[in-house]
């Protein structure tokens, strides 16, 4: 049985998880770590063109053995931000 598991940072976490060794699921770690890097590129100005709303979201495909789901890839990456007007779409 697979199952497809994302998170969205407007989703609340409500329990912990022995998934990663922050106690988060690993959804929401990804989610997180790529709108953290978001911002450090935007601060030390790597993209000048990245503006300050952003969000992401990750989906894991996981595979169950017995009780337990295991992660076996990331399915799916969604990241969105503000940018420049001046971008061209290019």
């Amino acid at each position: 049985m697979f199952n497809l598991l994302n998170f969205h940072p407007n989703n609340f976490i409500r329990y912990a998880s022995n998934e990663t060794k922050e106690c988060m699921p690993l959804t929401h770690l990804l989610a997180s770590r790529l709108c953290e890097r978001l911002m450090e590129v935007r601060n030390k100005n790597i993209l000048n063109w990245v503006r300050p709303d952003a969000k992401s979201q990750v989906t894991i495909e996981y595979k169950q053995e017995g009780k337990e789901l295991k992660a076996l890839r990331v399915h799916t990456v969604l990241i969105s931000c503000q940018h420049n007007p001046n971008v061209p779409l290019e």
